[in-house]
């Protein structure tokens, strides 16, 4: 067990794994992760090396079944930056997401498709295919 005591093997606190997470994804260089964030210059701020920190600032708001959420998604992991989020939420902050907007909404492709009601890579499929966005949109547009 480390010093802090937040390890413990039969009882560790439940945020542990995820402050050791978020280290190992920015600070070792092996972890498969690792380009992603340190590789890209994302760091922990020097008061998250301790988890007693991490704890004090993130506890207070978190609830089982959220994950750590960096709002910034090119900063760095601090009380600013940081809060938890549902998996959804987490998955709208991702830098492969393709955003669209159309008649002054913006949405993923994904976020498009459910508002639309069109089945699951139909738009996708449709932009793939050289069509514009508001063909892409709009289903009466095109017939292939």
């Amino acid at each position: 067990m480390y010093k802090h005591g937040f390890s413990s093997r039969s009882h560790p606190h439940p945020l542990y794994s995820v402050w050791r997470a978020m280290r190992r994804r920015c600070e070792c260089e092996s972890h498969s992760s690792f380009k992603n964030y340190g590789g890209r210059g994302i760091c922990v701020c020097v008061a998250w090396t301790k988890i007693e920190n991490f704890i004090r600032d993130m506890e207070p708001s978190w609830k089982p079944g959220l994950f750590l959420e960096r709002r910034d998604n090119n900063g760095h992991y601090n009380k600013e930056n940081c809060c938890w989020v549902t998996w959804v939420e987490q998955c709208l902050n991702k830098r492969t997401n393709h955003w669209v907007e159309c008649n002054g909404m913006v949405m993923t492709l994904s976020q498009w498709e459910k508002h639309l009601k069109m089945p699951k890579g139909k738009l996708s499929r449709r932009l793939y295919d050289g069509w514009t966005i508001r063909e892409a949109l709009n289903e009466d547009t095109r017939h292939v």
